[in-house]
């Protein structure tokens, strides 16, 4: 059945998550029931790669359609400035937008806030309203200064620490839930008649890595997050030494982090379902990059380009009946998917080629076998890879679009 052409959509990230512990993917832990459900209506992508390894470019990206060497939005300009995004797009269409999230570079100060009527940031270190209005406004002039570059990069270092010293220990409380029910009221508020535009970034998976303890006894009982490493920089820098057994528990709380994530989501999806609303809505689930747990004798994500920290993990409820594409995309064509979608004009400029591609699932019975061999596994004790090569042309059934034909289907995941 055809969707309404104005849907609604919500564009879930979820930061920093890996896309060999998801179960749509392979993975045979149960981390993942609730995206591994919506994955048999999706669109699922085998292999959406991000273009940068950290949130500011990627989130700019997504936005805009465009390239970091396009927009510009890096560790050396940290805005994004003057681009026309997808929030500012649907709020001229008369779209209802707001965007929450707990991580600190999605704030009015770094411009990826802008466009949306309503935002919140769930950031540990400044409330909301510190992070808008002259600070926002000054951002930009410091970062244009190289002295007053310097001593902000000095300021954000410390935030940073002050952010991991707050989301550390016992006493440390997940933001998800928090910024899953202010998406719902901000869905129940909404009086538009054209939609509502909800953007969502969930910051589980990123360390510091503190779940809570009913995900912790599940995926790494008897671990104690606090005696495990949880700053990046002393290993990669040498100071700390990781052995395997202490990656095995690092990679026991990343996991009960994303389950958390996955049951929370789940929550907003039911909701949706019960709702009413389920329907009539265009949902894309997304990682904005990975994360190495050793690989390359790294940790952490920000430096380097390599598949465990680039590839994004990407779905979609697009109707089966539409699942035509290429399997691989860029988060670059998010954007314009999105706005496709909505079947409206797109003043955006795409990042080019990659921006025309619409990517797709592997067909529905690929997606069951893999899931049934991953039952399987856990059923017996044993452990699966993960698939390393993308699917047949049968499988996918490979084909492009150009930009001149946009596609009107609607959900994904990436």
């Amino acid at each position: 059945m055809d969707r309404t052409p104005q849907s609604n959509v919500l564009f879930v990230v979820l930061d920093t998550v890996r896309k060999d512990r998801l179960e749509p993917y392979g993975y045979e832990r149960e981390t993942t029931p609730e995206l591994s459900r919506f994955a048999e209506e999706a669109t699922v992508f085998e292999s959406a790669v991000a273009p940068a390894p950290w949130t500011l470019p990627v989130h700019a990206s997504l936005f805009t359609g465009r390239y970091p060497s396009q927009h510009g939005a890096d560790q050396g300009s940290p805005y994004l400035d003057d681009e026309t995004t997808l929030a500012s797009t649907l709020s001229a269409a008369g779209y209802d937008t707001a965007c929450y999230s707990s991580n600190a570079w999605i704030t009015p100060y770094t411009g990826l806030t802008d466009g949306f009527g309503h935002q919140d940031s769930f950031f540990e270190v400044l409330p909301g309203d510190v992070l808008s209005g002259p600070l926002a406004s000054a951002w930009q002039t410091v970062n244009d200064n190289d002295y007053l570059r310097d001593l902000a990069s000095k300021l954000v270092h410390l935030g940073a620490m002050a952010h991991s010293k707050l989301a550390s220990g016992e006493g440390a409380d997940s933001k998800t839930p928090s910024v899953i029910d202010r998406t719902r009221s901000f869905i129940d508020d909404s009086e538009s008649d054209d939609g509502w535009f909800a953007f969502v970034n969930l910051m589980d998976a990123h360390l510091p890595y503190y779940p809570p303890e009913e995900y912790r006894e599940e995926f790494a009982p008897g671990v104690n997050p606090d005696d495990v490493c949880q700053n990046s920089k002393e290993f990669n820098s040498g100071a700390r030494d990781i052995d395997d057994d202490e990656w095995e528990d690092i990679r026991g709380l990343y996991d009960a982090e994303i389950a958390h994530m996955d049951a929370e989501l789940g929550r907003l999806f039911d909701w949706l379902r019960e709702t009413g609303q389920w329907e009539e809505t265009t949902v894309v689930v997304a990682a904005d990059h990975g994360e190495l747990h050793g690989e390359h004798d790294l940790y952490g994500h920000e430096f380097a380009s390599t598949t465990s920290s680039s590839t994004s993990r990407c779905w979609s409820n697009i109707p089966t009946s539409r699942q035509t594409g290429a399997t691989t995309s860029s988060s670059c064509s998010i954007a314009i998917t999105r706005c496709s979608t909505c079947w409206m004009s797109i003043p955006m400029q795409s990042a080019g080629r990659m921006a025309t591609v619409i990517p797709t699932a592997l067909s529905p019975a690929t997606r069951r076998a893999r899931c049934s061999r991953a039952s399987i596994a856990r059923s017996k004790g044993l452990r699966i890879p993960t698939p390393a090569s993308a699917p047949s042309s049968r499988e996918r059934g490979t084909t492009t679009r150009s930009s001149s034909t946009p596609s009107r289907s609607s959900n994904c995941i990436t």
